[in-house]
């Protein structure tokens, strides 16, 4: 099965709001050139959880169709398989969590300074 692999790590490409339709036809584009040019594979690095949440969201929406391509995201030294619902099979400390570690530490403080 051909693989859409995603590195996530510090050296990818940042995707803002302010983007997010551009990568979103990037990741389309990539997602053709997969089905209709023979390649087996291909790798997108990137450094935001908005690009790997847009991706999931072209799963669920049937964009991108897991029957033909596997959807991977490589993060520190786990692989994570992408299913039909947008959810990993792992979660590891780390991956896609810093807006919830920020929320967290925003609770926190409001509690504390009340």
């Amino acid at each position: 099965m051909k693989k859409l692999i995603l590195n996530y790590n510090a050296d990818g490409e940042s995707i803002t709001p302010f983007n997010v339709e551009i990568y979103k036809q990037n990741v389309l584009d990539i997602y053709s050139n997969l089905l209709n040019r023979g390649y087996e594979e291909a790798i997108i690095n990137i450094s935001t959880e908005l690009a790997i949440d847009l991706v999931r969201l072209l799963v669920v929406e049937d964009e991108i169709d897991l029957d033909e391509v596997q959807v991977i995201a490589r993060f520190e030294d786990h692989i994570l398989t992408m299913d039909k619902n947008g959810i990993f099979d792992k979660w590891p400390t780390g991956f896609l969590d810093m807006s919830e570690r920020v929320c967290r530490r925003i609770i926190k403080a409001r509690v504390k300074s009340n």
